[in-house]
């Protein structure tokens, strides 16, 4: 079981705080300074702690905006196909091996061009992409009406 760093860091800076005030209300001598060592050796693990969970979060590529931890599904692709016309965009979703097509067709949100209308994809050199697999073109696509009236 691996225990996450976090939890371990804030037990570490709230010993270290306890500490610390233990020492501000203590008197002087040896208690004194092994207070002070022992503040001071919490304290710099503290740092190495949180240093270590960084580092291992942004080496994992991991590690995101306001510490989330995101996990990226090769097993599902995202593409965007915009209407030539209107600049109406839509994101499609489906395996990797689903072609265009289908995927469009699956969630039809256009208000211009109608699902059953005759319509193709382009790609952005202008060829058509509309039977190709979503996984084959990672760019964003244009959709116009067949007879090119776009």
């Amino acid at each position: 079981m691996q225990v996450s760093p976090k939890p371990i860091a804030g037990v570490i800076l709230v010993a270290a705080i306890l500490v610390g005030v233990s020492w501000a209300t203590s008197g002087t001598g040896l208690h004194s300074f092994v207070v002070s060592v022992l503040t001071l050796w919490i304290i710099v693990m503290f740092f190495v702690v949180a240093a270590t969970a960084m580092s291992a979060a942004v080496g994992r590529g991991r590690w995101r905006k306001a510490g989330v931890f995101l996990e990226h599904d090769t097993s599902v692709v995202r593409r965007v196909i915009e209407d030539a016309e209107t600049r109406e965009e839509l994101i499609v979703v489906g395996k990797p091996s689903a072609t265009f097509r289908d995927a469009l067709r699956r969630d039809w949100r256009f208000t211009r061009i109608g699902r059953s209308d005759s319509w193709l994809i382009l790609d952005r050199h202008g060829n058509d992409i509309t039977d190709a697999a979503l996984g084959s073109h990672p760019d964003r696509a244009v959709i116009v009406l067949r007879d090119g009236s776009s």
